[in-house]
């Protein structure tokens, strides 16, 4: 609801659907505003590669890009890694953000 304009995307792997994500690019940021994979993709490099493909983008396109992470996710270890930053924060989420300059 918040990312009307938002694209929804399905993971495959060898003609498989293991995930989806959803990305908005109508403002100024990419936004990053879901990703989810099946649990056996997870910490297989599959969430790494979708994430740094954005990245590309944004660095293409001199454009931010944007998130928000649950605290309790362990993705935002992910996040940090590629470095996104965190930006804000309240009790349940961090807002975080790489920028390609």
């Amino acid at each position: 609801m918040q990312f009307p304009r938002a694209e929804h995307s399905i993971i495959e792997i060898a003609g498989r659907a293991v995930g989806r994500i959803l990305v908005d690019r109508s403002g100024d940021d990419i936004h990053l505003t879901d990703i989810s994979l099946v649990p056996e993709q997870r910490g297989q490099g599959v969430g790494t590669a979708l994430v740094t493909s954005l990245l590309d983008e944004g660095r293409r396109d001199q454009r931010p890009v944007g998130l928000r992470v649950a605290r309790t996710n362990r993705a935002r270890a992910l996040y940090a890694r590629l470095g996104f930053v965190a930006i804000d924060e309240d009790p349940m989420y961090i807002t975080m953000r790489w920028s390609p300059c």
